[in-house]
């Protein structure tokens, strides 16, 4: 009797588990290429083509978020006359892990997909809380923006979050993940109220010649400051940034001028075309390997880079690296006399150690702070290592409450 579709699924299960990846790549069909495409185009991911290094990732994803994987099990949830839908169990050993695997009828794998869907955190109570929607003028554009306020006190500091690089809704959407909604609830629940807002370019199309940090960024972070500050009726007002969101936050600051604080949530400490191709390295290596396309990649770096530093009549880069490079994150943080804070989550660490010590050197004052997230990666979700960077896009895990927790007691603190 031939296997069914779930015990097919099984043995790929295990064979994932057991870093069997020439079976468990064996088990795809010939369009297995398709499969890396179309989550590679999805969350424009540098992951190349090669199914056993997505395969790799995968393994590393389910482990960091879950711990060790224990056993794996399968069971068939739908059937149409052209495929079959399994669902995939991976009992580890803090938690369990599903995937969803798609099968022709010929019995080949042909996509897999996490069944994920995002929830809230235990630690926000929807009831300590109200929201409302504003709308923030971009330059003509109309951005959605959330505020998020507590209903105990009427007066109370406002954080405004500050998204990162790409096209980021309000919540900071990715995949099953809502950094920002995380961060808006948890904080509310400790007496914080926030402004959470659509990043320009992910509701309208910005022509190459404005897409400056100014356009894409710094205007944007002063206007809803300055609504949130009216909209909540307070004079704490403080920036959250995560990622580039977070290495920006200081020049809002300074352009706010009245701002009690800043917090940066795993700012990046090197601008684009900075590194030496070593960064590349960490990001895309996985069991101590690098992908078939890895060579390549470096390649097209350092011509980039090369290109970007013999600027010429013929050879301008863009607006947006120049405007990158001649923005310093540090001289602006350090020209700030509000309170700062830097959180560093130690499992996205890519950055030489030379880059990331210019922070010790700006933050070295008694009223500036840094945390480092020993387990937390580059979404505030705790994890182990070795870490993967399809874990926010395939898997929900919320904001880790011990980030709420050091965010709130740092803004009561420098409010």
């Amino acid at each position: 009797m031939s296997p069914s579709h779930a015990d097919i699924a099984v043995s790929f299960g295990r064979a994932v588990r057991d870093r069997d990846f020439d079976d468990a790549v064996a088990l795809f069909g010939p369009e297995k290429i398709q499969l890396v495409d179309e989550i590679r185009a999805r969350h424009n991911l540098p992951l190349g083509d090669d199914l056993e290094f997505f395969l790799r990732r995968l393994r590393c994803a389910v482990r960091a978020l879950n711990g060790d994987i224990k056993s794996v099990s399968a069971r068939q949830m739908n059937e149409t006359d052209e495929m079959v839908t399994v669902l995939l169990t991976f009992e580890c050993e803090d938690s369990r892990q599903e995937l969803s695997v798609e099968f022709d009828r010929d019995g080949n794998a042909v996509n897999l997909s996490s069944p994920d869907r995002y929830t809230p955190p235990s630690y926000a109570d929807a009831s300590d809380f109200e929201e409302y929607s504003i709308t923030l003028d971009a330059e003509g554009t109309e951005l959605d923006a959330i505020a998020t306020v507590p209903t105990s006190s009427e007066s109370v500091p406002v954080a405004v979050l500050v998204p990162g690089a790409g096209e980021i809704d309000k919540n900071a959407t990715v995949g099953p993940n809502k950094l920002f909604q995380d961060i808006a609830w948890g904080l509310a629940t400790e007496n914080i109220a926030t402004l959470r807002y659509d990043k320009r370019e992910a509701v309208t199309e910005i022509p190459e010649e404005k897409r400056t940090l100014e356009n894409l960024y710094f205007t944007d972070g002063v206007r809803a400051a300055q609504r949130a500050a009216k909209r909540v009726d307070t004079d704490s007002v403080v920036f959250v940034g995560h990622s580039q969101g977070g290495r920006c936050a200081f020049e809002m600051a300074r352009q706010y001028g009245d701002a009690g604080g800043v917090a940066a949530l795993d700012p990046p400490v090197i601008k684009p075309l900075e590194g030496d191709g070593q960064q590349l390295r960490n990001l895309l290596k996985i069991d101590g390997l690098v992908p078939p396309h890895f060579e390549q990649a470096v390649k097209n770096y350092r011509t980039q880079k090369e290109q970007f530093h013999s600027q010429s009549a013929d050879n301008q880069p863009s607006v947006f690296l120049n405007s990158m490079w001649n923005y310093d994150q540090f001289e602006t943080a350090a020209s700030l006399s509000t309170p700062l804070l830097l959180y560093e989550m130690e499992l996205n660490r890519q950055a030489p150690a030379e880059k990331r010590e210019r922070w010790r050197e700006v933050l070295s004052n008694d009223r500036d702070t840094i945390h480092r997230g020993s387990e937390l990666n580059h979404n505030c979700q705790r994890g182990e290592q070795p870490r993967s960077i399809l874990e926010p896009v395939l898997f929900h895990k919320n904001v880790d409450k011990r980030v709420i927790t050091d965010l709130a007691d740092w803004i009561f603190a420098s409010t």
